[in-house]
């Protein structure tokens, strides 16, 4: 709608005034749609405390993603060190062959609070002038902003940490067009209609498929909720499993008999899954402004990989005051191993922090909800990545 198209342009021009890379940088936006949202305020939290960022700083945060993270935009430093570094790098070895480069003598936390300093004067800052304990809150403030800036427009849209991303194919996906929809009563109701007409076996774990033993074609092995096995023949099979199921399926020297080909079995092995993980918080009453669409928490940053601890929150219900929380990347691991309830002390706990005092308290939450997708023996994780080390686009072609 204007009101996007009108943040795409305005974000756009924070960079630089060049018309033409503004229209360069707004189409690029639309394509990958990044897009800030007024309805998800952010506060800064470094050293247990909490506060508003900084316009600079967000300014100089959005120009270290584009000069680092990005691979399209004028200025990107990731783009050369692909003719540089190997098939299977990562953007994380990119930026580290930067890091090398510019500051050889210094650690990674070093150079990070160097490329602070200088988007800050890049975008308008006079370091100079500004006192020490001023450069100090600002260059703080640029860095955990930018590692927000990573968790949301990497881990979160493309489910890979910038250490498991691939510098070539890491954003060969395409966003299909249209908005997103949701499906009244849940998928649920969509499987079943799908499935009237369908003869559908529940209760049915396929343990093999067998294509050595019978003329007819294939024999598949099932478990059944009643207990005894069930085979099934079968002139075509149809394999329709998460990737993290395949893997272990190909690994098992019994699944698959014969094994699959290598043109089939390759990606699957080059391909990961990634992990996103949902904390689901219901509490007693809405303790937010009505009308928001989420909230976002910026936490200190010394690297660019590391955990990145209840950032990003999205308003579920209103009514229902409930508030979901986005985990990716390490801290999705993380929490995969967190009781409910430890789960939830800790993120009410960051909550009251950043925003108890400016929205009247925060109680104590009244449910909460953990999704464990990597556990989950039949999905071992959350969507295909282009992982560094796979080909990207080629390996998906592998099933077409």
């Amino acid at each position: 709608d204007e009101e996007d198209e009108e943040g795409v342009e305005e974000f756009a021009s924070l960079i630089l005034k060049d018309e033409a890379y503004r229209e360069a940088t707004a189409g690029y936006c639309r394509r990958r749609k990044r897009r800030r949202r007024a309805a998800y305020p952010t506060k800064v939290v470094t050293d247990g405390r909490a506060c508003e960022p900084d316009r600079r700083a967000e300014r100089a945060a959005g120009l270290l993603f584009n000069q680092l993270c990005e691979d399209e935009w004028r200025g990107s430093q990731i783009e050369p060190a692909k003719e540089r570094l190997p098939e299977g790098a990562s953007f994380m070895d990119a930026i580290r062959l930067v890091a090398d480069e510019e500051l050889p003598d210094g650690t990674f936390a070093e150079w990070l609070e160097f490329r602070a300093r200088r988007a800050l004067e890049s975008t308008g800052t006079e370091i100079g002038v500004a006192g020490n304990d001023e450069v100090r809150r600002l260059t703080e403030q640029t860095a955990a902003l930018f590692r927000l800036r990573i968790y949301h427009d990497l881990e979160n849209y493309e489910g890979c940490t910038l250490e498991t991303i691939s510098l070539r194919h890491g954003y060969e996906g395409q966003i299909l067009p249209g908005p997103n929809a949701e499906v009244e009563g849940g998928y649920g109701g969509l499987v079943a209609r799908l499935a009237e007409e369908v003869d559908v076996r529940l209760g049915h774990e396929v343990t093999r498929v067998d294509g050595r033993t019978d003329k007819e074609g294939f024999r598949v092995h099932c478990l059944t909720s009643e207990g005894p096995e069930r085979v099934f023949v079968a002139r075509r099979v149809i394999v329709a499993l998460p990737l993290g199921v395949l893997k272990e399926a190909i690994s098992s020297s019994s699944f698959f008999d014969p094994p699959l080909p290598d043109l089939i079995a390759g990606p699957i092995s080059r391909l990961e899954m990634c992990l996103m993980n949902k904390v689901e918080l219901r509490f007693p009453r809405r303790w937010w402004p009505p009308g928001l669409a989420g909230l976002n928490i910026a936490t200190r940053a010394d690297d660019l990989v590391g955990d990145q601890p209840w950032s990003h929150w999205v308003v579920e219900s209103d009514e229902a005051a409930v508030i979901v929380c986005y985990a990716s990347g390490r801290f999705a691991e993380r929490v995969e191993r967190m009781p409910d309830d430890e789960a939830a002390a800790e993120a009410t706990a960051l909550l009251r922090l950043a925003y108890g005092e400016e929205f009247g308290g925060v109680p104590d939450p009244i449910a909460a909800n953990v999704t464990r997708w990597r556990s989950d023996r039949h999905a071992r994780g959350s969507w295909t990545i282009f992982n560094a080390g796979s080909r990207g686009v080629e390996d998906v072609r592998a099933f077409w």
